[in-house]
């Protein structure tokens, strides 16, 4: 069953560490730009994908980025996504 947009769980605040991994298997710091891309679409945060893309972002990549970096071109995040990816990628180091 497929979900509407008025429903109120939060996909994106569902993952649990143990499954991060992308659909091959593969640990983060081993993904690639696609995976990284593909993240990003499934926590609402597409609209960064051809950015993250651009810079040829990895997992080992993805991980390094700084607060101060993200805010910045390419990147360019607004503050609430800016403190949304953290979060979430905050969950990969635990």
């Amino acid at each position: 069953m497929r979900k509407s947009e008025s429903d109120s769980d939060d996909d994106t605040t569902g993952y649990e560490p143990q499954r991060l991994d992308n659909e091959a298997g593969v640990a983060i710091n081993h993904w690639k730009t696609p995976d990284v891309q593909r993240w990003l679409g499934k926590v609402e945060l597409a609209e960064y994908a051809y950015a993250f893309a651009a810079e040829t972002v990895d997992g080992f990549v993805l991980m390094a980025l700084t607060e101060e970096e993200i805010k910045r071109p390419p990147y360019s995040m607004k503050n609430q996504h800016a403190k949304k990816f953290l979060q979430l990628r905050a969950q990969f180091r635990q």
